[in-house]
């Protein structure tokens, strides 16, 4: 999986386990793509100071998902659907097996939110 891809995964998930700034500074440098200098400036420190939160917030993301495993169940609820999406477009007869196969797709579309 891509690192930004990852980064904002873990975010979006675990988010509410972190501490407001280091919420507020992991936010400005991965989703609002600002540099250390300008969140040093907008927060009242240095951008060693910067560096040093996120480097402390992406070790807690990890912890957490090493812990809950949230973001790994993601990506195979994602695989799960892609798996069963392919077995929907094979040439299937049995029209209640098709409409269960649309279904399930659905519910996990629903479940991981794409």
């Amino acid at each position: 999986m891509e690192n930004i891809l990852l980064d904002t995964l873990l975010f979006d998930y675990y988010n509410p386990l972190l501490t407001r700034k280091q919420s507020e500074i992991y936010e400005l440098y991965y989703l609002q793509d600002m540099s250390l200098s300008e969140i040093g400036q907008e927060c009242g420190i240095t951008p060693q100071a910067v560096r040093d939160i996120l480097a402390r917030t992406r070790k807690n993301l990890e912890k957490y998902e090493d812990a809950l495993g949230i973001v790994k169940k993601h990506e195979m609820l994602g695989e799960l659907r892609e798996k069963l999406g392919s077995i929907l477009e094979m040439d299937i007869k049995n029209a209640d097996i098709a409409k269960e196969l649309k279904e399930s797709i659905d519910f996990l579309s629903l479940i991981i939110g794409s």
